[in-house]
C-alpha cells in the first residue's frame, strides 16, 4: 500500500480544492474523446490502468497503446 503520509498528503491536497472543481474535473474526464493524432506523443509513455478504474475503460487503453508511436 501507499505510505500513510504520502496518503494523508493527497487527502489534504485533494480537499483543499472545491467540490464543484472536482465535479468539472470528472465530468472533463468522462466527455473526453481521445484525441485524434497521438503521433506528437514522442515521451516514453506509460499506461496505467486497474480491472477497477470506473473512468477509463480497458477499451481505452488498448486503443492508446495502439495509437500510441
Amino acid at each position: 500500500g501507499l505510505p500513510r503520509l504520502f496518503f494523508d498528503e493527497v487527502l489534504a491536497e485533494s480537499a483543499a480544492v472545491s467540490a464543484h472543481v472536482w465535479k468539472a474535473c470528472i465530468a472533463a474526464l468522462r466527455s473526453e474523446e481521445l484525441p485524434a493524432n497521438l503521433a506528437p506523443v514522442v515521451a516514453p509513455t506509460r499506461l496505467i490502468w486497474g480491472d477497477r478504474d470506473p473512468f477509463v475503460p480497458r477499451s481505452d487503453q488498448s486503443e492508446l497503446l495502439a495509437r500510441l508511436p
